[in-house]
């Protein structure tokens, strides 16, 4: 499992890692947090990375991320 998580953006691990720390500490969840969480998948889907990855789905072919 850790392979297949490391192969993955960059970006977008370091984004969901930081959703499940602001969730797992918050309970209710204030405003703060859900739009901190909405910059992290914005910043996730503006990069080289999102691109690759919608190309790499589309060709059927493995990955190369670089992490911006």
């Amino acid at each position: 499992m850790a392979r297949g998580i490391a192969a993955k953006a960059p970006l977008a691990i370091a984004a969901v890692k930081e959703q499940l720390r602001i969730v797992e500490d918050l309970q209710p969840m204030p405003v703060q947090a859900m739009e901190q969480m909405a910059e992290l998948r914005r910043q996730a889907c503006e990069n080289a990375d999102f691109t690759e990855g919608l190309a790499v789905f589309a060709e059927r072919r493995p990955a190369e991320f670089c992490g911006r």
